[in-house]
């Protein structure tokens, strides 16, 4: 019987030395050892009568065990969409395509209902469409299990210049000119010289601290 992690099962000899097999060279049941968190598995025990193929009375016992859940391991996706001017003839295209049904949808409303139908449909063909243009799937990171390593350095100056990285990095991606691009570049760079400079003077400082430590209490 195997109860790994559950209960411990103990072997009882003659000489009532707990783990010891007996004489025949036979283990014996005598006792389960539940931890308390499990007592509401056991479902059901009891000391069964003596029989003859054993001198000592079996223990019945029955355990409620909780099904294992299984977890979906596939890696989360996601949809996004990004304009792009000069595939904007292809969207067009396909939503060419699908005029006359647009058209039918507006022209048949008759009540509320119809409305948020063609609404819902509207919607639809225009994301589906311009999915098939300017869409692509990214898998997304699951950064819950992640330990990030505390970086004494990393002052507030860093953090600051961490801000106008992100800002400037972002309105580069949104809007991709010379200027945006030129502000970019001198944001990393300026946050790149800050965490050089961070990380120096931390190191200088452990290392002055360390040889006080040497000096005064060494080992």
């Amino acid at each position: 019987m195997e109860i790994d992690g559950f209960a411990k099962v103990l072997s009882v000899n003659r000489q009532q030395n707990i783990g010891v097999r007996s004489e025949g060279g036979q283990s014996v049941n005598d006792y389960v050892l539940v931890f308390p968190e499990n007592y509401n598995r056991v479902a059901d025990f009891n000391v069964l009568q003596f029989n003859a193929f054993s001198d000592h009375a079996p223990i019945f016992y029955e355990l409620f065990l909780y099904p294992r859940l299984l977890t979906n391991n596939f890696p989360k996706k996601h949809n996004i969409i990004k304009w792009d001017s000069i595939k904007s003839h292809e969207y067009n295209q396909l939503l060419l395509q699908r005029n006359e049904s647009l058209l039918m949808l507006v022209n048949n409303l008759s009540s509320a209902d119809d409305v948020n139908d063609a609404v819902r449909e509207i919607s639809c063909v225009l994301y589906d469409n311009a999915f098939k243009v300017f869409g692509k799937t990214i898998l997304v990171n699951n950064f819950t299990n992640l330990k990030r390593h505390n970086n004494e350095w990393f002052n507030a100056n860093c953090a600051l210049e961490r801000r106008k990285f992100n800002s400037s990095r972002n309105l580069y991606q949104r809007h991709s000119t010379d200027a945006t691009r030129q502000l970019y570049i001198l944001a990393r760079n300026s946050y790149n010289e800050a965490k050089r400079v961070a990380r120096a003077s931390f190191k200088l400082a452990k290392g002055l601290e360390l040889c006080e430590i040497a000096k005064t209490n060494p080992r």
